[in-house]
């Protein structure tokens, strides 16, 4: 689940992110990654409650960012 930014945002610069994940019942996250369209690729901070940050300026135009969060089984959800 997205907390922020919304759909219609706009940043110069450095972008931020911030959401939640489950991982379902006697399972934990533990891992975030991103990547967007534009070949920014990372961690987020955090595990159930996360943040991430990259710098949008360095390609301009609109970015897509593919959020995928790993669970302790190793379940992968985007």
């Amino acid at each position: 689940t997205l907390s922020t930014p919304s759909n219609v945002d706009t940043t110069n610069g450095q972008a931020s992110i911030a959401g939640s994940a489950q991982a379902g019942v006697g399972k934990s996250i533990v891992k975030v990654d991103y990547s967007t369209d534009r070949g920014i690729v990372g961690s987020a901070a955090g595990n159930s409650s996360w943040t991430l940050n990259f710098n949008a300026g360095t390609v301009t135009g609109p970015h897509k960012v593919l959020i995928s969060a790993t669970n302790s089984s190793g379940e992968v959800a985007s």
